[in-house]
This record gives C-alpha cells, sequence and structure tokens, in this order.
C-alpha cells in the first residue's frame, strides 16, 4: 500500500510538476443533510446525493451536476462571476459577482497528512466564517494557481486558495440549516477545450433575486 501511494505520489508531481494550475477534472459524490426539523433533506437541497464533476482550466472551473435545479456552476476569473445554468431554463442564465462581497475568516486551523484520498495524502483546512465551518480536503501535489482567485471574495475563497494552493478533494460544509459533503471519486489530469467555459449564445442573464 505504501509502495502503491508512493507511486501515485510520483506520478502527479511529474505530471503537473510543470504546471502552475491543474487542469483536468475531479467527480464528487456530493452528500446533502437538512438539520432544520421543518424540512428534510429533499424538501431543503432538492435532492439528497448528487453526482458532480468539476472541470479546472487556469482561471475557470465548471461544475456539473445531476441535481433537478442547477444543472451547471461555471465561474470565469475574467470577470469573477458565478453563472448558474438552470435545469428548466435553457434560455436564461442566473449570476452572481464573487468580488463584491468579502468574508472574513474568524480563525482557521491547518493538519498535515490527516486523509488519504484517491491514493493521495492529504492536508485538511478547517476554516470558520460566522456560524459555517467549511473543511478542505487537499493534496499539495495537485497545483492551484492563487492568482487567479485574488478577486474571488466570497466565503473568503480567495484566503482559501492561497492557503491550500490546491483543488479541493473533499470539501465538508456545516452550518444551522443543513451539511453538504463532497468526496472525490474520480480525478483525472487532461487538456480542457477553453470554449467549455464559453458562455452559450442567445442566453439572458438575470440576477437570482
Amino acid at each position: 500500500m505504501k509502495l502503491l501511494l508512493l507511486f501515485t505520489s510520483l506520478f502527479y508531481f511529474v505530471y503537473n510538476g510543470t504546471s502552475q494550475s491543474f487542469e483536468g477534472f475531479i467527480t464528487y459524490q456530493t452528500i446533502y443533510q437538512s438539520n432544520l426539523d421543518q424540512f428534510t433533506t429533499k424538501e431543503y437541497f432538492g435532492q439528497e446525493e448528487s453526482l458532480d464533476t468539476c472541470y479546472y482550466k487556469d482561471g475557470y472551473y465548471s461544475l456539473v451536476s445531476t441535481t433537478d435545479f442547477i444543472q451547471k456552476l461555471l465561474w470565469r476569473s475574467e470577470d469573477t462571476m458565478h453563472y448558474f445554468f438552470h435545469t428548466h431554463s435553457k434560455d436564461t442564465i442566473w449570476y452572481e459577482r464573487t468580488d463584491s462581497k468579502s468574508n472574513k475568516m474568524d480563525s482557521i486551523n491547518l493538519e498535515y497528512a490527516t486523509d488519504t484520498l484517491l491514493n493521495l495524502i492529504c492536508n485538511k483546512l478547517t476554516v470558520y466564517i460566522g456560524k459555517t465551518i467549511y473543511t478542505y480536503y487537499y493534496s499539495p501535489l495537485l497545483k492551484m494557481d492563487p492568482k487567479y482567485y485574488k478577486q474571488y471574495k466570497q466565503n473568503a475563497k480567495n484566503q482559501i486558495v492561497s492557503l491550500m494552493k490546491a483543488p479541493y478533494l473533499k470539501i465538508n460544509i456545516v452550518a444551522p440549516q443543513g451539511e453538504i459533503t463532497m468526496t472525490s471519486t474520480e480525478i483525472r489530469s487532461m487538456e480542457i477545450p477553453k470554449h467549455m467555459f464559453n458562455l452559450p449564445e442567445g442566453t439572458y442573464l438575470k440576477l437570482p433575486y
């Protein structure tokens, strides 16, 4: 087992060692849990679990989901925007800025080599923001350049990426209303075409509120 972990670590080091940022995709199994007595998990989140794949390329990511409501979440560093693609509204895309609302981290806790995910040894970063706790598991061998996220102030993302310098392989978010856990099931380094992060022509953009 130790030899397998060593081989896997060396593989990712060689494959990504010359790259500033991981390029490829990570697939996650996502579990939802409602903490509200008046709503079940299905009622509050719309589903109890989903399979989500996030595609990364430099200052872009696209999270493609199997949820009934949001089929894709796109973020682009060039305009620091989130774009929400809805399952039941093909011609309308919701958007929100991620550089206007800054969240301050109240405290953090960083532990090294606590877990192993997909044969990669991971560090554990716990971030406290208000009443919400974010716990990230990441491998330092998977690089992510923080420069692309400098203006991503929502939920202190810019500060978190500066600490990890890597995409997460697992995240657990615990809030008073509920809990979400995303655990990686597959990771692949590959070239992602940039057109994957383009907005479709002929769509209408609107604020979600």
